[in-house]
């Protein structure tokens, strides 16, 4: 698993590494894609990043961003959940069985990857109050594969 956490760090810092322009006219293909892959979202927004084209957006009431390139190849979405409810019930239980499940939770997201797994990712922190920037907050993140038998990975 520790392998996952590796390509998920590299990947987010190759798609949101510098080099990016707001608001941006996407390629055909890639609006295609989008469209055909989200055809409920609203709210769409482009940006490009390096060589990939992101689309924010919203879709059953959850924010969402896609990557694509310009041939409208899709690499990676992620949606921010808002509530643990919106959890595969594996999950869930790997979270509530874990020494986490007392903690705060801050932010989850689901990484659904090109020709790779789905995993879901759980900001905790031990105390509510602590503030992002306080230096004593302790967060910890929890890379949570839904295949077969959850594992948690924890990034410091």
């Amino acid at each position: 698993m520790n392998l996952y956490a590796l390509f998920f760090g590299l990947a987010l810092f190759g798609f949101c590494s510098c080099d990016n322009d707001d608001s941006v006219t996407p390629d055909p293909q890639a609006r295609q894609a989008f469209e055909s892959k989200y055809p409920n979202a609203t709210q769409v927004e482009w940006e490009k990043k390096n060589n990939y084209l992101i689309a924010e957006f919203i879709d059953n009431q959850l924010d969402g961003k896609a990557w694509f390139d310009a041939t409208g190849r899709w690499y990676m979405t992620e949606t921010e959940l808002t509530h643990t409810s919106q959890l595969p019930e594996d999950v869930q239980k790997a979270l509530a069985n874990s020494e986490y499940a007392q903690w705060y939770i801050d932010d989850i997201d689901r990484l659904e990857r090109n020709e790779t797994e789905t995993i879901y990712v759980i900001e905790v922190k031990k105390d509510k109050r602590l503030r992002s920037s306080n230096s004593s907050m302790t967060n910890i993140r929890l890379a949570v594969s839904s295949k077969l038998k959850p594992n948690i990975t924890v990034q410091r």
